[in-house]
């Protein structure tokens, strides 16, 4: 629907992204969507979604300048050559992404397009979801109504049963079998269902159980292969039903892998310069070799005690 390029905001002086509308885009409504995409990321509120800065014409056509990110999901996974992610950065994924539809869900939209293009690594490191050109506003938001009816929109690859079916059907779990079928590609390599023919496609996501992620992947632990096929549950009352069940889900999973004390460093550990040592050794105090002045007087007593029974026994001799 659309070609981003890299460019940099005059006024706000940083590097941005920028999307202009592909005035030969096939589907009607094609354009509208576009305007959508920009207004549902400029009032959704998460730091885990790409944001947009301005938007406006050029003649007629759209654009929009968004937050410049380093590379998608989909690039990552292409640079594995059919190996997978780690196991910890799947999970990150999966938190992120969850976040970012929880903001979603919270502002009455739903994405309708989950899959690895859209799935953005920031500069900073973190993921963050892209790409709202299929979301659904919520109902009466925007003007005009520009699903048709029996139309799936999506990406074959990555889409729930129910949306094949009719795209209008699609709420927050539907993102959420989108969201596993991402993370069962990055965790194996490999998609869930592959066909060179759509409908025949559509119909194994509707029909075929997904092999065990954990059995393709061994590295891969049962929770986080338990995880991905709930998503991908056909009947969408069998999946996580908020994307805040699954952030919960895949954090418990993610934190025994992130959880490790940060401040271990001891003094011995630190390199320090040869100019400074001499002043960092002065001003940190060596280990002191004093006692807890409650066992000094305690043995004091025990001493005075040891003398007086001294001097009591010469006494009695």
């Amino acid at each position: 629907m659309g070609v981003v390029y890299a460019g940099r905001h005059k006024q706000l002086q940083m590097p941005v992204a920028i999307k202009l509308f592909a005035a030969k885009a096939e589907h009607v409504g094609s354009a509208q969507r576009f305007i959508n995409e920009a207004r549902t990321a400029a009032r959704i509120e998460s730091v885990h979604l790409v944001r947009v800065f301005e938007c406006g014409l050029n003649g007629d056509s759209p654009w929009y300048a968004m937050e410049l990110t380093e590379a998608s999901l989909g690039e990552r996974i292409k640079s594995m050559k059919g190996g997978p992610l780690p196991e910890e950065d799947v999970l990150q994924i999966a938190t992120s992404v969850s976040r970012a539809l929880t903001a979603a869900v919270k502002a009455g939209a739903v994405h309708r397009d989950i899959k690895p293009d859209n799935i953005m690594m920031a500069r900073d490191g973190l993921w963050k979801l892209a790409d709202l050109g299929l979301a659904r506003p919520a109902a009466g938001l925007y003007e005009g109504h520009i699903t048709a009816v029996g139309s799936g929109l999506g990406t074959p690859a990555y889409l729930a049963p129910e949306q094949a079916l009719d795209a209008r059907s699609a709420d927050c779990r539907s993102d959420i079998y989108g969201l596993g079928c991402t993370l069962f590609h990055a965790a194996t390599g490999r998609l869930p269902f592959t066909s060179i023919d759509t409908s025949m496609l559509l119909r194994q996501h509707a029909i075929l159980q997904p092999d065990d992620p954990h059995k393709i992947n061994p590295k891969l632990s049962p929770g986080t292969a338990a995880l991905i096929l709930r998503c991908m549950e056909k009947d969408p009352a069998r999946r996580y039903q908020s994307p805040a069940d699954l952030e919960t889900a895949a954090y418990a999973l993610l934190k025994p892998m992130i959880g490790r004390p940060v401040h271990q460093h001891t003094v011995s550990s630190i390199e320090v310069p040869a100019s400074l040592s001499a002043t960092v050794k002065k001003d940190l105090p060596a280990p002191s070799s004093r006692r807890s002045p409650r066992l000094l007087i305690v043995a004091g007593l025990l001493l005075l005690i040891a003398i007086l029974l001294g001097i009591a026994l010469l006494a009695d001799r």
